[in-house]
């Protein structure tokens, strides 16, 4: 079964929210990594919102891609994909995989731009909990005293000891 004019319409537009949705939230993730950078942690709350919408906006158009292929008794993958971009007709099909391969790049720099914020704040937690650490607990032993050097003194029963 092939999908309809509406259905290519309907595709079509959904390849464009998707371009759309991604190029936004790319921006958000560099926001979010600006507050981050300069400590503007109430700016950063604010930057978590519109991140979280942009994720739901993004996975409501991914099940709509999804229900739109389904319906087309297409998967939901690459290589159906391009099989509708191919019944396009010729003077859109250039743009349409055009943007297909934008939609790729701009999903890996997504996940890139994520990636470095979350170990961004990783990284600020690690620290906020070891500076913590330090102000609410003393350490239990001195660095650099002898406590630190525990003798034992066991019994030692070995042939050349006895010998």
């Amino acid at each position: 079964m092939q999908p309809t004019t509406l259905s290519l319409e309907e595709f079509e537009k959904t390849l464009s929210e998707i371009h759309d949705n991604l190029q936004q939230f790319i921006l958000t993730l560099e926001t979010e990594k600006s507050f981050l950078e300069n400590s503007k942690y109430d700016e950063l709350e604010a930057s978590l919102e519109a991140k979280t919408l942009l994720i739901h906006t993004l996975e409501e158009i991914a099940v709509k891609c999804q229900a739109l292929l389904s319906t087309a008794h297409f998967p939901f993958n690459e290589t159906s994909i391009k099989s509708i971009i191919a019944q396009f007709p010729a003077y859109k099909q250039s743009d349409l995989q055009n943007k297909w391969v934008e939609i790729k790049e701009l999903l890996k720099t997504c996940d890139q731009k994520n990636l470095v914020n979350g170990v961004m704040i990783t990284t600020l937690k690690n620290y906020n909990n070891h500076m913590l650490h330090i102000l609410t607990q003393r350490p239990k032993e001195s660095v650099y005293s002898n406590q630190s050097k525990k003798m034992y003194t066991a019994a030692v029963s070995t042939r050349e000891h006895k010998a």
